[in-house]
């Protein structure tokens, strides 16, 4: 990937940007890494591919971590990241008009993502719904759910945070993960239906942290 060089100005420009994302602020390594990533152009081809092994060398953090990073860079339309096949990503730092137009993508993918995921919950409920008159129409008795105790659910979310720790997350992660699907994660773990360990994987997942 070639493009024209960001120059000392456009350089400042994306630093104060990723500064002043108020509405989602960025965690310290997500600037550090940006830092990293402008400081790795070059500034002949405006090729920026280091490899996330040397960034998590070169900051002291683990790949995870700077996974994450790189992922929270993309969300916010500050850089753009290019598979090659065989190799290492390749990395473009944005100018302020591409970050408009990638925010704008991001944000439609988003929005239809969201759509699809609320329609298969309210299929989901609704099978339950469905399934759940059925068993009261052949018992003729009143269901009652089973619902864990606050405190069952508090000490599932500990075995989960403490399982997501091991794994080289933190708790602060889970901020980027919708409630109700940390609830459900939660309510699995305390009725026995998921191990803490799994859970903490596919939180793990949805954050798009865990190595392959």
């Amino acid at each position: 990937m070639t493009r024209k060089p960001l120059n000392l100005v456009e350089k400042w420009s994306a630093l104060k940007r990723a500064a002043n994302c108020n509405d989602r602020r960025l965690n310290a390594t997500a600037h550090v890494v940006l830092f990293r990533l402008l400081d790795h152009q070059n500034t002949k081809t405006g090729q920026c591919n280091p490899s996330v092994a040397r960034m998590a060398r070169d900051i002291g953090v683990s790949r995870r971590t700077v996974n994450y990073a790189l992922t929270q860079l993309e969300e916010r339309g500050l850089i753009r990241r290019v598979g090659r096949v065989g190799q290492s990503n390749q990395y473009a730092v944005l100018r302020a008009s591409e970050t408009e137009l990638a925010v704008q993508r991001i944000a439609g993918r988003a929005a239809s993502g969201s759509a699809e995921a609320m329609q298969r919950i309210a299929a989901k409920k609704e099978k339950e719904k469905l399934k759940e008159k059925g068993k009261a129409a052949e018992t003729n008795e009143r269901h009652v759910y089973s619902v864990p105790s606050p405190t069952a659910r508090q000490i599932a979310e500990k075995k989960v945070v403490a399982a997501i720790e091991r794994m080289g997350s933190s708790y602060e992660d889970l901020i980027s993960v919708p409630t109700c699907t940390l609830i459900d994660l939660f309510q699995s773990v305390a009725q026995g239906q998921l191990s803490s360990n799994k859970a903490a994987a596919e939180i793990l997942d949805l954050l798009g942290t865990r190595q392959e």
